[in-house]
């Protein structure tokens, strides 16, 4: 009895055996499902989740700079307000872009009341002269030294010294100049830059002319001098027949900074030239008529 027991547990123990078996690889083939289920969830869950973590970042990075105000970029350094020396090689490059007239309270060597005209009289267009700039002059209706100075650029920016030595000879630019006392201001019209040169002074004729001795009549050999006061006397004395002094300027001077200067004119002697009569020239056109005729005559008759 005993013996056939044990076959029949072996073959039970066989059959336990293939069942837990059975039952642990269903176990795993279910649990590699279920991990392989998650994984696909969790890959499928993490690009959504950054998206929103990096909205977020985003969100709270406008938030932030909202409240922290405009971004300040860092600041320029400041440009220099006073060159010593510069170049104009390019009129209207660099214009100035202050007012005009308050330019002139910058020369704080001037007057205050000097300002004050200059000022009223550049706010009005009131100059006193329209001079042509050119590399080496500054010409207008008066005199004026070819240095410009303390010319204002930019944004009130002054240069001392203002050169002009690349320009062309071709070149040229108009500038209004307004004065008062000793000061003289130049505004450009190609670019206002708001400078100032210096008018010189009027030449005037001396009140004594020289004259060679050959150009006046009986003269002495040495040099005379003709003196300008039309009462003076001839030279070499009062003469016999005193000719009366032939001017052609006016009695009180040839204008501003021209002196009186008479001119003597020596008398001559007009000898007259005789002309034919009126009856001769009368007699003349008579014939020529007369002969005129007769010409036309014979040529109707030949014809």
């Amino acid at each position: 009895m005993a013996k056939s027991i044990q076959p029949l547990s072996l073959i039970t123990l066989g059959r336990l055996l293939l069942s837990v078996c059975g039952a642990v690889t269903f176990a795993t083939a279910a649990m590699a499902h279920d991990a392989g289920r998650l994984m696909g969830e969790s890959s499928t869950a993490t690009p959504a989740k950054a998206m929103a973590k990096a909205r977020a970042r985003t969100e709270a990075t406008d938030a932030a700079k909202r409240r922290a105000g405009p971004v300040r970029s860092a600041p320029a350094l400041p440009r220099p307000a006073t060159l010593e020396r510069c170049s104009w090689d390019r009129p209207g490059h660099r214009p100035y872009s202050g007012r005009v007239p308050a330019a002139v309270d910058r020369y704080t060597d001037l007057p205050g009341d000097v300002r004050a005209r200059l000022k009223a009289r550049m706010a009005e267009h009131d100059y006193d002269d329209m001079v042509e700039i050119r590399r080496d002059s500054i010409a207008g209706l008066r005199l004026y030294a070819p240095d410009i100075r303390d010319m204002h650029f930019a944004e009130g920016q002054v240069c001392r010294s203002v050169s002009r030595d690349r320009w062309t000879d071709a070149m040229v630019e108009r500038g209004l100049v307004y004065c008062e006392a000793d000061a003289c201001i130049l505004v450009p019209t190609v670019c206002r830059n708001v400078s100032r040169i210096t008018r010189q002074p009027e030449k005037v004729l001396s009140n004594e002319v020289e004259v060679p001795p050959a150009a006046l009549p009986g003269a002495p050999a040495a040099q005379q001098v003709l003196s300008t006061d039309p009462s003076a006397e001839p030279l070499g004395g009062p003469a016999a027949n005193p000719i009366s002094p032939v001017s052609f300027a006016p009695p009180t001077g040839g204008g501003p900074g021209i002196p009186y200067t008479p001119i003597l004119i020596p008398p001559t002697q007009v000898t007259p030239i005789p002309e034919p009569g009126r009856a001769v020239l009368l007699g003349l056109g008579l014939l020529g008529l007369a002969a005129a005729q007769h010409v036309l005559r014979r040529r109707r008759q030949s014809s």
